[in-house]
């Protein structure tokens, strides 16, 4: 699949703090808690790309990228408001009652940090894996492996960090 996209918005969302914006806030409400306003333009125009191949009858995989131009305007000027780059990689094989899929995702060329001293946020580099096992068609256990190589990925232009390597596991009936 390839699609080539553009878009442009006005008064696109954006997290103000009450004093930022000169408003007084309600009764008891810090002027430095943020709210969602409309604010601004938004445009961005890219190219994606997927893949997906399946091979035989257990194994698949799939490929994916993204390069897009991601531009707001807040105060009269174009910044960058998300990452150009998007990369992803996926295995799958499933064998009788057992699946199993690791998935690798990147986001490169990133956005200026919201605070502190002007800086690009980190890339992303980020490895999930899913196990499932269906003994019957009523019962299904399934183990989500999340951010294998534990890696500290800044989420959001605050810099609030992704969690550590964490699981899940569970169970699910089905009548």
């Amino acid at each position: 699949k390839l699609a080539v996209f553009t878009m442009r918005m006005d008064d696109k969302f954006a997290w103000k703090k009450y004093n930022q914006l000169g408003i007084t806030p309600p009764a008891g409400i810090d002027p430095d808690t943020y709210i969602q306003v409309n604010l601004g333009e938004f445009k961005n125009t890219g190219v994606e790309f997927e893949y997906d191949k399946v091979i035989g009858e257990h194994w698949r995989y799939n490929l994916g990228a993204t390069y897009q131009d991601p531009l707001a305007k807040d105060a009269g000027k174009w910044t960058q408001q998300s990452s150009r780059y998007q990369f992803t990689a996926g295995a799958k094989y499933n064998y009788s009652k057992l699946g199993v899929g690791v998935n690798l995702y990147y986001l490169g060329d990133r956005e200026d940090a919201s605070y502190g001293s002007l800086h690009k946020l980190k890339n992303i580099i980020k490895l999930n894996s899913v196990i499932n096992y269906d003994p019957d068609k009523n019962n299904s256990i399934t183990l989500n492996l999340y951010n294998l190589l534990d890696r500290d990925n800044s989420i959001n232009v605050s810099e609030n960090l992704d969690k550590p390597f964490n699981w899940t596991l569970s169970y699910e009936y089905r009548f």
